[in-house]
Protein backbone atom coordinates (compact mmCIF):
# COMPACT_ATOMS: atom_id res chain seq x y z
CA UNK A 1 0.00 0.00 0.00
CA UNK A 2 1.08 2.89 -0.86
CA UNK A 3 0.42 6.80 0.44
CA UNK A 4 0.12 10.22 -0.98
CA UNK A 5 -0.94 13.10 1.96
CA UNK A 6 -2.15 16.67 1.17
CA UNK A 7 -2.85 18.72 4.04
CA UNK A 8 -4.18 22.55 4.15
CA UNK A 9 -4.07 24.52 7.36
CA UNK A 10 -2.37 21.81 9.74
CA UNK A 11 0.44 22.19 11.55
CA UNK A 12 3.85 19.97 10.95
CA UNK A 13 3.00 17.97 14.15
CA UNK A 14 -0.93 17.63 12.62
CA UNK A 15 0.82 16.16 9.46
CA UNK A 16 3.00 13.75 11.22
CA UNK A 17 0.60 12.43 13.17
CA UNK A 18 -1.86 11.46 10.40
CA UNK A 19 1.38 9.89 8.80
CA UNK A 20 1.96 8.00 11.31
CA UNK A 21 -1.77 7.08 12.44
CA UNK A 22 -2.93 6.49 8.70
CA UNK A 23 0.03 4.12 8.42
CA UNK A 24 -0.61 2.28 11.73
CA UNK A 25 -4.37 1.99 10.83
CA UNK A 26 -3.40 0.37 7.40
CA UNK A 27 -0.67 -2.53 8.63
CA UNK A 28 -3.23 -3.19 11.66
CA UNK A 29 -6.34 -3.89 8.68
CA UNK A 30 -4.45 -3.62 5.51
CA UNK A 31 -5.51 -7.67 5.07
CA UNK A 32 -9.15 -6.79 4.37
CA UNK A 33 -8.61 -4.98 1.11
CA UNK A 34 -7.16 -8.01 0.02
CA UNK A 35 -3.71 -8.65 -2.17
CA UNK A 36 -4.25 -5.94 -4.87
CA UNK A 37 -1.56 -3.13 -4.74
CA UNK A 38 -3.76 0.24 -3.13
CA UNK A 39 -2.34 3.89 -3.93
CA UNK A 40 -4.29 5.62 -1.05
CA UNK A 41 -4.75 9.52 -0.95
CA UNK A 42 -5.31 11.24 1.97
CA UNK A 43 -6.52 14.70 2.08
CA UNK A 44 -6.52 16.66 5.07
CA UNK A 45 -7.71 20.35 6.14
CA UNK A 46 -8.39 22.30 9.35
CA UNK A 47 -11.35 24.45 8.51
CA UNK A 48 -10.61 27.92 9.90
CA UNK A 49 -13.41 29.11 11.42
CA UNK A 50 -14.41 25.87 12.67
CA UNK A 51 -12.57 24.05 15.26
CA UNK A 52 -12.85 21.09 12.92
CA UNK A 53 -11.22 19.16 10.62
CA UNK A 54 -12.42 17.34 7.06
CA UNK A 55 -10.27 13.99 6.23
CA UNK A 56 -10.59 11.99 2.66
CA UNK A 57 -9.53 8.98 1.11
CA UNK A 58 -9.85 8.00 -1.56
CA UNK A 59 -8.36 4.04 -2.37
CA UNK A 60 -7.33 3.09 -6.05
CA UNK A 61 -6.28 -0.15 -7.34
CA UNK A 62 -6.40 -1.77 -10.74
CA UNK A 63 -9.92 -1.80 -11.49
CA UNK A 64 -11.44 -0.31 -8.15
CA UNK A 65 -11.79 2.68 -6.64
CA UNK A 66 -13.21 3.37 -2.65
CA UNK A 67 -13.94 7.13 -1.52
CA UNK A 68 -15.17 8.29 2.19
CA UNK A 69 -14.63 11.47 3.92
CA UNK A 70 -15.89 12.78 7.21
CA UNK A 71 -15.95 16.03 9.10
CA UNK A 72 -15.28 15.30 12.93
CA UNK A 73 -13.61 17.63 15.61
CA UNK A 74 -10.71 15.65 16.12
CA UNK A 75 -7.78 14.19 13.53
CA UNK A 76 -7.84 11.04 15.17
CA UNK A 77 -12.42 10.19 15.27
CA UNK A 78 -12.31 11.59 11.48
CA UNK A 79 -9.70 9.38 10.37
CA UNK A 80 -11.15 5.76 12.26
CA UNK A 81 -14.28 6.58 11.09
CA UNK A 82 -13.09 7.51 7.29
CA UNK A 83 -10.77 4.35 7.15
CA UNK A 84 -14.00 1.99 8.59
CA UNK A 85 -16.43 3.97 5.57
CA UNK A 86 -13.30 2.36 3.30
CA UNK A 87 -13.52 -0.90 5.08
CA UNK A 88 -16.97 -1.01 4.85
CA UNK A 89 -16.94 -0.16 0.90
CA UNK A 90 -13.58 -3.20 0.23
CA UNK A 91 -16.30 -6.00 2.08
CA UNK A 92 -19.08 -4.58 0.29
CA UNK A 93 -17.22 -4.99 -2.94
CA UNK A 94 -15.93 -7.81 -2.50
CA UNK A 95 -18.79 -9.59 -0.94
CA UNK A 96 -20.81 -8.46 -4.26
CA UNK A 97 -17.45 -10.64 -6.04
CA UNK A 98 -17.99 -13.82 -4.40
CA UNK A 99 -22.07 -13.88 -5.40
CA UNK A 100 -21.01 -12.50 -8.58
CA UNK A 101 -18.87 -15.34 -9.40
CA UNK A 102 -20.96 -18.13 -7.63
CA UNK A 103 -23.64 -17.20 -9.62
CA UNK A 104 -21.99 -18.46 -12.53
CA UNK A 105 -20.51 -21.51 -11.45
CA UNK A 106 -24.01 -22.76 -10.28
CA UNK A 107 -25.13 -22.06 -13.75
CA UNK A 108 -22.65 -24.13 -15.12
CA UNK A 109 -23.42 -26.77 -13.16
CA UNK A 110 -27.22 -26.64 -13.83
CA UNK A 111 -26.25 -27.45 -17.80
Amino acid sequence: MRFSYFFKHLSGAQKEFIKEYVEKKALQSGRLLGDAEYLVEVKAEQFATKHAYRVEFIASAPHVRFIASEDDHTLQEAIDLVWEKILHQARKAHSKKLRKGKGREEKTEER
